[in-house]
């Protein structure tokens, strides 16, 4: 009897080994191919390493697929979301890196993009100015890929202008738990299988049940019929994208877990005094070390700061504040909204610029007055991204400065 239960349990534990393994193997293989599986397979594993002998090798790590059908527009053969990128730099041509995270990859569509509006103003006002703008943004990044990003980049592409665009809604330090985005090195053992068994539950409980339902049914415009292979293309030139759209209307999550999320934000505006500027330092030293990077290659740095909605929208913050001291996570940690402000990472990114001796721009004060004056949301309901509306204003806010820099400057 012992023996037959002993040979029960070890058919069971080979056969759930040999069922992960194969389950295992499944995943990674899918996560070659469908975006959407790696970036579940893959989201929240610290990497493996901090350093890349390529660009291609740095590439492979992030959620950038070539080709990716992405509203109704295609990425380009590296991923990123932008026409293709020629490595050769024809003789007096301006080149302007934009580095940033998902703000800049673009929720708006290819051609309403902020980056893709940006560069249309400042050449419609500059047309004597040989000039182009590569959007080299990365979803999820920060300011430690930033910096690996443009050191990678640079040689291959040798850009006259690199711009960094800092949303302050994650990019700098959590000033209540003292916690960042910089990178820790992993152990090296992940399993894809398991990782996205989690991150389909997370998805699972925290997106609202209609946007749960897109990414289910899989809308008509990311499906492909045929060939459409060069970034930027239209998939169905006849669709057009709306801030109608359910996808760029939302609601994207569901209304506790958007208040988790806007909590993490809000966390990023706590006063904590001297505590603040320590816990600023690294995230200051990363851009230093681009700054100097960029200066090596006798190019120039420039800064622009985007909001988080929270300091775009004041009453945006007073609510979440009221709705945070109410939940078991928060009630309890002596918050006091005295504490928390709106313009404390602007602060320290103009304090750096000051001292580094570049040039910042905040789109803040122009996105506050659009979302006042027009009375539209300038973000997806329930969601941290611009909407096409805000992309726009955004846009029209940084041309404004780019075009003193860009219209002026001599390759």
């Amino acid at each position: 009897m012992k023996t037959t239960s002993m040979l029960w349990l070890s058919t069971a534990i080979i056969s759930l080994i040999l069922a992960f393994a194969i389950g295992e193997i499944m995943m990674r293989g899918a996560a070659l191919f469908l975006p959407d599986v790696k970036y579940l397979a893959t989201a929240g594993i610290d990497p493996d390493q901090t350093e890349f002998e390529s660009l291609d090798e740095y590439l492979a790590t992030q959620n950038l697929i070539p080709h990716r059908p992405w509203r109704n527009h295609r990425s380009n053969s590296l991923g990123f979301y932008d026409t293709r990128f020629t490595t050769l730099k024809p003789e007096g041509r301006l080149r302007v890196m934009a580095l940033g995270d998902s703000f800049i990859y673009g929720m708006a569509p290819y051609p309403k993009n902020v980056m893709t509006v940006t560069e249309k103003i400042v050449k419609d006002n500059c047309p004597e100015k040989d000039f182009e703008l590569l959007n080299f943004g990365i979803p999820e990044a920060g300011v430690w890929d930033y910096r690996q990003l443009y050191q990678l980049a640079a040689p291959v592409y040798d850009p006259d202008i690199v711009v960094v665009h800092f949303f302050m809604g994650n990019d700098g330090p959590d000033l209540f738990y003292h916690s960042m985005d910089l990178p820790k090195p992993g152990f090296g053992l992940h399993s894809y299988f398991i990782n996205y068994v989690k991150n389909a539950i997370k998805l699972l409980r925290g997106l609202d049940d209609q946007a749960l339902k897109r990414v289910v049914e899989r809308p008509r415009e990311d499906r492909v019929s045929g060939e459409a292979l060069a970034g930027g293309q239209a998939l169905d030139p006849s669709f057009e994208f709306t801030d109608e759209h359910p996808a760029l209307k939302g609601p994207t999550f569901t209304k506790e877990k958007f208040i988790s999320i806007s909590a993490g934000e809000m966390m990023r505006l706590y006063n904590s005094g001297e505590q603040a500027e320590k816990d600023w330092a690294p995230i200051l030293a990363e851009l230093e070390t681009l700054r100097k990077s960029v200066e090596i290659h006798h190019a120039r740095m420039i800064i622009i700061m985007y909001p988080s909605a929270l300091q775009v929208y004041p009453a945006m913050l007073k609510n979440l504040f009221r709705q945070m001291i109410t939940k078991d996570r928060y009630k309890n940690l002596g918050l006091e909204f005295r504490r928390f402000d709106p313009q404390l990472p602007n602060k320290m990114l103009s304090g750096y610029c000051k001292g580094a001796g570049i040039e910042c721009f905040d789109v803040t004060p122009d996105l506050v007055r659009a979302g006042r004056e027009l009375k539209k949301s300038l973000y997806i309901s329930r969601d941290t991204h611009w909407n096409i509306l805000g992309n726009q204003k955004a846009a029209k806010a940084e041309a404004g400065f780019l075009e003193s820099v860009i219209c002026q400057s001599s390759n």
